[in-house]
């Protein structure tokens, strides 16, 4: 097969370019989040054996890891949208902006949501839970129809 078949060379060096943005977004996304995950439970547990209260701790927990996450979606999403960059027309590019913007917007929304009721609801959760990790579970569970936005 020459030169002509498909290789890194076939789209030019711009396309290379966005690739290798995109490959370094995308591995710095999964990084930054087993990493952020970590420090977050780090943190967590700290807070716990600290004698914080449990809902002041189930609260700020579920936001720091909320924040992060956010955080992550935009670096990966960002990724995702130079894989096909230098490939998409006009038409093409502007839809990927917008379907990023748009997704940020979400995030935002389900942030604003979740930063309204978190307290309220850690409350509830400490309430009726034996353990911290239980109480993670539940108040993920409480918000997961927020999270399918």
């Amino acid at each position: 097969m020459g030169s002509s078949g498909f290789s890194r060379q076939a789209f030019g060096p711009k396309h290379q370019r966005y690739v290798s943005w995109s490959f370094l977004l995308i591995v710095g996304g999964v990084v930054a989040e087993s990493a952020g995950s970590f420090v977050v439970k780090l943190l967590f547990a700290s807070s716990l054996s600290g004698g914080v209260d449990p809902a002041s701790a189930l609260a700020s927990f579920f936001l720091t890891l909320d924040l992060m996450l956010i955080v992550v979606d935009v670096i990966l999403t960002l990724g995702l949208v130079f894989l096909t960059y230098d490939l998409q027309n006009r038409t093409g590019r502007t839809l990927l902006w917008t379907a990023y913007s748009l997704g940020i917007i979400m995030d935002a929304i389900l942030a604003l949501v979740i930063f309204t009721q978190v307290q309220a609801i850690s409350a509830e959760v400490v309430s009726q839970v034996r353990t911290a990790m239980d109480g993670v579970a539940l108040i993920t569970y409480m918000f997961a129809p927020w999270r399918v936005l």
